[in-house]
């Protein structure tokens, strides 16, 4: 039972982290487009969408492997490795793809580099906030009490600690 809740939680944070990040990234198009076109005209404008894309795919990969990994069916399509594996892959993927793009001829290198700095450092932000008002299980008091931690729930009464010291 406490293994479906724990899913339930994980596949409800995915859910709201793809929708804090599609709210961002529409913002971020929204601002970019228009600085881009005003640097250098379509071409800025051009290589502002890039940017933010790269940054989408970039992220966009990361929520499918946290959403991947809180389906969590068996270790080799869940966990923390599959997450790190994932992210290596998406970093090299993604560098290669800037190096590649960056080379075009028509893609203005200032909009590009701007617009991709500014929306990694707004998604950062904006992820690691979301992730950090996700509620933790752990944390949290339940409606009977405090919970208990596993190694206190059987063990040794208080009046049986030999731990404490008398004044040394």
């Amino acid at each position: 039972m406490n293994d479906t809740i724990a899913r339930r939680r994980a596949l409800a944070s995915s859910r709201r982290l793809l929708r804090v990040t599609i709210i961002t990234l529409v913002a971020l198009f929204a601002a970019a487009v228009p600085a881009g076109w005003w640097a250098a005209g379509a071409g800025g404008a051009g290589s502002a969408a890039l940017g933010v894309g790269l940054i989408g795919v970039l992220f966009g990969g990361g929520i499918l492997g946290l959403d991947r990994a809180a389906r969590g069916r068996s270790p080799a399509t869940g966990g923390l490795g599959a997450i790190l594996a994932a992210f290596s892959l998406r970093l090299v993927v993604y560098a290669l793809a800037f190096a590649l793009v960056s080379r075009a001829a028509w893609v203005h290198g200032p909009s590009l580099a701007l617009a991709t700095a500014a929306s990694l450092a707004c998604m950062l932000a904006v992820e690691l906030r979301a992730v950090a008002r996700e509620p933790v299980e752990e944390l949290e008091i339940s409606a009977a009490g405090v919970q208990v931690g596993a190694h206190d729930q059987d063990g040794p009464d208080d009046t049986d600690d030999t731990s404490t010291t008398s004044g040394s």
